[in-house]
C-alpha cells in the first residue's frame, strides 16, 4: 500500500519456487531489447541456472553460443538459445557497477524443460459446413509458445481460427511475443512489427518487436475471445491482433481485466522474496492496457462457447470477416504506431 502499487507484495518461499514454470528461456532469463542492446530485463527466475550463476538484472548480453548480440533484439537472443537444443547455452554478458569499471562474464548454463502444457487445440467441425480450430490457451508458461506453433500446423486446413483467452492470466511476455510473431505477416528483411511499447518506472521508453520470418498463419480468419479475467500478457497479444486487424475480438463483458503493469520476482535471502513492478505496457496503438483493458469489436454470451461453434454459432461467415479486416487495415494510419507513447517521469 505504502508503494502505491496493488501488485507489489511479499511471496513465500513456496511461491517462489512456482515461478519456475514461468520460463521461456529453460535457463530462467528474460530479454529486452533497449537501444542497440539486449539486456536482462527481471531477475533471474529463483533457483534457475541464470540464477544459481550469478546472472543479474540489468546485464547486457554481449554473446549467445558465440553469436554477437550487440545491434540484435530480445528475439533474436530468445532464438539463440532456442536454437541449442538440449544443450548448454553458453552466455557472456557485462556487468556494470555503479562506480567501477564493465566487467565481463562467461557462464556455462544448463537448460530446463517445462512440463505440462497449457495450451490444448482440436478442429471442431460446424454444422456449416466450416472447419473451425479452436486453440485454449490457460495462461502463457515457458512452453506456451512451441505449443501454438504446434497447434497452428495440425490445423492448418480450418477455416476459421478462434483464440480462447478467457480466464487467462497472463504468465510470460516473451511467450505472447512470440505468438504474435506467428499470427502476424512478418516478412524477412522487412522492418518488423511493434507488438507493444515498454515504458520502465524511471520513463524510459522501449519497443517490443515481432521476431522477423516466423510467421506461421498471417492469413486464416482468426477470431480472439476475452473475459473480464483475460488480463496481463494475454492483453499484450490481443491488443497488438486487434491494433493491427489481424483478429476480430469477441468478449463477454465490455473490457478485459486491464492489467498493464510487469512485476518482476526479487528473492530474498532466507528464500522468499518480493514482488515489484518494473514497467508498464502499451498497445501498439499506445492503449493504455492498465486503465482501459482490451475493448472487443462485439460483446457475446460465451457461457456455452464450444457448443455454440459446433451448431455455427458465433462464427461469421469467412469471407466477410476477411473484407472486415481488410477494411480495419485500409483504415489505419502508421504514423500513431510510429512515435509511440508520451515519454515522461514513469508512473
Amino acid at each position: 500500500k505504502q508503494l502505491g502499487d496493488v501488485y507489489s507484495r511479499f511471496i513465500p518461499p513456496d511461491e517462489l519456487k512456482t515461478l519456475s514454470k514461468y520460463d521461456p528461456t529453460g535457463i530462467g532469463l528474460v530479454f529486452m531489447t533497449k537501444q542497440d542492446s539486449v539486456i536482462i530485463s527481471a531477475p533471474p527466475l529463483p533457483d534457475s541456472q541464470g540464477y544459481i550463476a550469478g546472472v543479474r538484472m540489468g546485464d547486457k548480453v554481449l554473446f549467445i553460443n558465440h553469436v554477437d548480440m550487440r545491434g540484435k533484439t530480445s528475439a533474436d537472443a530468445m532464438r539463440a538459445v532456442e536454437d541449442t537444443g538440449d544443450r548448454e547455452v553458453e552466455l557472456v554478458v557485462s556487468e556494470k557497477e555503479e562506480k567501477g569499471p564493465e566487467m565481463v562474464k562467461s557462464f556455462r548454463l544448463r537448460k530446463k524443460k517445462s512440463s505440462k502444457s497449457s495450451l490444448s487445440y482440436e478442429l471442431i467441425a460446424a454444422s456449416n459446413q466450416k472447419k473451425v480450430g479452436y486453440i485454449r490457451l490457460k495462461e502463457f508458461d515457458g512452453r506456451s509458445g512451441g505449443d501454438m506453433a504446434d497447434a497452428l500446423k495440425h490445423l492448418s486446413s480450418s477455416d476459421l481460427l478462434l483464440l480462447d483467452l478467457r480466464g487467462n492470466p497472463g504468465g510470460l511476455l516473451q511467450e505472447a511475443i512470440e505468438i504474435s510473431g506467428y499470427l502476424l505477416e512478418n516478412v524477412e528483411g522487412e522492418p518488423s512489427k511493434k507488438v507493444a511499447w515498454v515504458q520502465t518506472r524511471a520513463g524510459d521508453l522501449e519497443t517490443i518487436l515481432v521476431p522477423n520470418g516466423k510467421t506461421i498463419d498471417a492469413e486464416t480468419p482468426l477470431i480472439v475471445v476475452v473475459d473480464r479475467r483475460t488480463a496481463s500478457a494475454s492483453e499484450v497479444l490481443t491488443g497488438s491482433l486487434q491494433d493491427y486487424c489481424r483478429a476480430y475480438v469477441i468478449g463477454s463483458n465490455k473490457r478485459s481485466f486491464g492489467k498493464g503493469l510487469i512485476q518482476g520476482a526479487f528473492p530474498l535471502s532466507d528464500g522468499s522474496g518480493l514482488m515489484l513492478t518494473i514497467a508498464k505496457y502499451f498497445t501498439p496503438d499506445f492503449h493504455d492496457i492498465q486503465s482501459q483493458g482490451i475493448r472487443p469489436d462485439e460483446t457475446a454470451n460465451l457461457m456455452s462457447l464450444r457448443a455454440s461453434l459446433a451448431s455455427g454459432g458465433l462464427i461469421p461467415d469467412s469471407d466477410a470477416l476477411k473484407d472486415n479486416m481488410a477494411e480495419c487495415r485500409a483504415s489505419k494510419t502508421t504514423a500513431k504506431m510510429q512515435q509511440g507513447p508520451r515519454r515522461g517521469g514513469g508512473y
